[in-house]
Order: C-alpha cells, then structure tokens, then sequence
C-alpha cells in the first residue's frame, strides 16, 4: 500500500560556471515556511560573517562555515549544503572577490522570487475559482433571507 502525496517539491540541478553539474536538490520554493526560515538564516549568517570579522583565525573561520551550511540547510529544509558548496567552505572566495556564499544566494532567490510569486498567482486563481459561485448573493441563503 502506498500513500502519494503532493508536497510541491521539484528537483533542480545545481551546475557551476562552467555547466558542470555539481548535485540536485528537491525544494518546495514556494513553501510559506522557507520564507520565514530564510529570512531568520539570513540574518544569523550575516551576524556570524560580521562576528568572525577580518581576522579570523582558521578554528573561527571552519566554526562559521560549518554554522553557515547549517543556517542553510535549516533554512531549505533539505542538506542543499553539500550541493551547493562541495567539500569548499561557504567563506572561500571566487575570481571577482565575492564569496563563494554570496554566488550562492544570488543564484537561489531569484528562483525562490518566482516559484513564490507563481504559487501565490496558482492560489489566488484557485480561491477565485472557487468563489464564483458565491458572487450570486443568493447562493446558499435560505428562503426568507435572500436579497
């Protein structure tokens, strides 16, 4: 016996700058709860890069990566860590200077963006559906009360 059950997830291949696939990860990305976790990693990840400051040492600087890929993970709901960054830290660096994290999330929210903004239309278009029958203000009154 089965039980199927449609939670939203889709699989997306993560690939580098060169087309090289690096994993897949399965997401809900209009999940209402990712948005609320997102935001709350955001803010801890961005606390933690500014507390580990310029002259971390290597212990500070494994320390805030692991709790970086953590934040994320918690924040996905799904290990998308290992995917995204590899055996690499989240801190390292890329050719134009940014951090290899912050590639990360400019990849990511403009995604997130859509599939948020496609669920929120899909549900509206559903609730309207739905509605419809009730703009006759007739509808499900009974007798005596009809308008």
């Amino acid at each position: 016996m089965e039980i199927r059950i449609d939670r939203g997830y889709k699989s997306y291949d993560v690939t580098d700058a060169d087309g090289t696939v690096l994993g897949t990860v399965r997401l809900n990305l209009a999940d209402a709860g990712l948005m609320g976790r997102f935001e709350e990693a955001r803010r801890k990840i961005e606390a933690m890069v500014q507390d580990a400051g310029v002259d971390a040492n290597p212990d500070t600087m494994i320390a805030v990566d692991k709790a970086i890929k953590e934040q994320l993970d918690y924040a996905f709901g799904a290990e998308v860590s290992p995917v995204f960054f590899g055996g690499m830290s989240s801190l390292a660096l890329c050719e134009d200077g940014e951090l290899v994290l912050e590639k990360v999330m400019e990849a990511v929210i403009p995604i997130f963006e859509d599939a948020t903004g496609k669920a929120v239309a899909a549900s509206n278009a559903r609730k309207a559906q739905r509605l419809e029958k009730y703009r006759d203000k007739r509808v499900g009154l009974a007798p005596g009360q009809q308008i």
